[in-house]
């Protein structure tokens, strides 16, 4: 099935925080002219060279909270205290039926409504740091405010367990590399090819707690693939 024979494609971003969706977006567009990024709304500040109405439409909490009234988001999540992130449902709709293919960097909450809404036309790849403590130094080395690196740490574990129900995992650790992974699995997603396979296997440890009234009462941690 060629490009032009099916509707639009989004391809979901799903990861920790800081894990490097946005740098790996970044490569593919440049490298894809027809990809184009969703612009999700979001109520926090732009960072860097961040443009409204291309990366995110940045919106005040009265605007975002509109936009709910309205029914103009297909779903939407506090990421983040006070930080809240929604995708326009217009601008999927339209991009699906105009054969435009979409990539956006989504909290895993809400890949998993839009992957239940539009199941033929979504691919989630989830993007993965290779440990914990190598997503806390890229954390600390972009300066995110503490608060906030603790509320990205806190919430990586998570996050991290929705790896496994997603289309493709990318460990983000040689930048090039998950580079050259991410354009393989567009290239043949565009092409209708087998679905691409990693050339290692992935093992993440779960711990649980069990806790009554504030105390450990038993804990457990188990892997799996």
């Amino acid at each position: 099935m060629t490009v032009q024979e099916r509707l639009g494609i989004l391809f979901i971003l799903v990861g920790p925080g800081g894990v490097g969706k946005n740098s790996l977006m970044g490569q593919v567009l440049e490298q894809i002219p027809s990809l184009k990024q969703l612009p999700t709304a979001t109520t926090r500040s732009p960072r860097g060279n961040e443009v409204h109405g291309i990366q995110h439409l940045f919106l005040s909490l009265d605007e975002f909270q509109q936009m709910i009234a309205n029914d103009e988001l297909l779903e939407h999540q506090e990421v983040h205290p006070g930080k809240f992130y929604g995708v326009p449902r217009s601008t999927v709709e339209e991009a699906i039926h105009q054969q435009q293919d979409l990539i956006a960097d989504i909290d895993f909450k809400g890949a998993t409504i839009l992957r239940s809404v539009y199941p033929a036309h979504t691919v989630a790849i989830f993007v993965a740091p290779p440990s914990s403590e190598s997503l806390e130094t890229r954390l600390r080395d972009r300066q995110d405010d503490e608060t906030d690196i603790q509320n990205r740490l806190n919430r990586m574990a998570d996050e991290m367990l929705y790896a496994p129900t997603c289309d493709y995992v990318i460990v983000n650790d040689v930048f090039e590399q998950a580079t050259d992974e991410l354009m393989a699995i567009l290239q043949s997603t565009y092409q209708g090819q087998p679905a691409f396979t990693l050339p290692y296997a992935l093992e993440f440890w779960v711990e649980v707690y069990l806790m009554r009234d504030g105390a450990l009462i038993a804990s457990d941690a188990q892997p799996f693939r």
